[in-house]
């Protein structure tokens, strides 16, 4: 009886210890492995679950796949004395608030971008202050460009929660 105790608790030892092992386990959508000159990353689509690493010469988010956040817009834009803009709230849910504080206002039109750069609106402004619907939307992030006949003014990023 002793030994046949003996037996089990070993075996049971055994196999509960060997599951914590298990590094990573999840069903994803689809994944490959990217190598480069200074090193190796596997990724993956279809989960969100990460543990992030810091050191004085890398940050690396382990796991299985992560969200990304743009901060900043591409591009060149030489600021506009004769317009002051204004777009709030941000991050948003139904509508954002465009507020010129300019003398002119004409031929001033605004556009809404999706992250791909696909435009979703064109429209002109008519006023200092212009609503803009987002209710519809996605939850995503926007870019706004403001433009005039001479180019683009302004550009907004925008977070639609």
């Amino acid at each position: 009886m002793l030994r046949y105790f003996k037996f089990y608790t070993i075996t049971i030892l055994f196999v509960g210890s060997t599951q914590c092992c298990i590094a990573q386990n999840g069903t994803t959508a689809a994944g490959s492995e990217a190598t480069g000159t200074t090193g190796t990353v596997s990724f993956s689509v279809g989960l969100v679950d990460y543990v992030a690493y810091n050191n004085s010469t890398v940050s690396v988010n382990q796991g299985i796949q992560q969200a990304y956040e743009i901060f900043s817009v591409v591009g060149v834009q030489t600021p506009n004395p004769k317009f002051n803009l204004s777009l709030y709230p941000n991050p948003t849910t139904n509508f954002i608030t465009l507020s010129i504080d300019a003398a002119h206002i004409k031929n001033l039109s605004y556009k809404v971008y999706d992250i791909t750069g696909k435009q979703i609106t064109l429209q002109k402004i008519n006023s200092t202050t212009t609503q803009i619907s987002m209710e519809e939307l996605l939850v995503t992030t926007y870019f706004v460009s403001v433009f005039s006949t001479e180019g683009i003014v302004k550009t907004f990023r925008i977070i639609k929660h």
